[in-house]
């Protein structure tokens, strides 16, 4: 699971309310991990114009975990979001390091678009970006969503071809981010 929290987060009660959102998306790859009796790694990395994967980086986490407003870093926190650069390093961080039969879902949960992807990183291109998608959905078990205000899944979905029965749609208010 990838997530920026700046922009919209930045009022912690709304950081709150997406950090909860995230916590019910876990409990419930939790449950459905223990009823189909697979094993389940959870990964959550924070963002904004820079990706410290070694900070956030692969954990297991039991049913009765749950992920604390600790997570939030305010170092993260900037005006920029490195959104493409990101998703594509997560992509191909686990496309090396995951099992052959282990299956990948990532996540995005953002309130920003991107404008900080660095200009030498191909991915840079929405459109090498879809092909990154697109390659490690149909040959190394990925499911790639979505989850953003209405303006942001509208672009993803044209921009990177994001399927758009794999998006949701929040508003962006605490009450929105609660509701995710």
């Amino acid at each position: 699971m990838g997530g920026n929290y700046k922009g919209a987060f930045i009022e912690h009660n709304k950081f709150l309310a997406g950090v909860n959102g995230i916590n019910q998306t876990i409990q419930a790859s939790i449950k459905s991990a223990e009823t189909e009796g697979i094993d389940l790694t959870l990964s959550v990395y924070q963002f904004s114009d820079k990706l410290d994967m070694t900070k956030h980086g692969n954990f297991t986490m039991m049913a009765s975990d749950k992920m604390k407003d600790k997570i939030y870093d305010p170092k993260f926190i900037g005006n920029d979001t490195r959104l493409y650069g990101t998703v594509a390093d997560i992509i191909e961080y686990f496309i090396k390091h995951k099992g052959e039969e282990d299956r990948v879902l990532l996540n995005i949960f953002t309130d920003g678009g991107e404008n900080a992807t660095e200009r030498e990183n191909k991915y840079r291109n929405p459109v090498e970006l879809a092909r990154l998608i697109k390659d490690a959905e149909d040959n190394h078990n990925f499911t790639v969503t979505f989850m953003g205000t209405k303006e942001d899944v509208k672009k993803i979905i044209s921009r990177v071809n994001i399927d758009a029965t794999n998006t949701i749609v929040h508003d962006n208010t605490y009450a929105g981010t609660s509701a995710v």
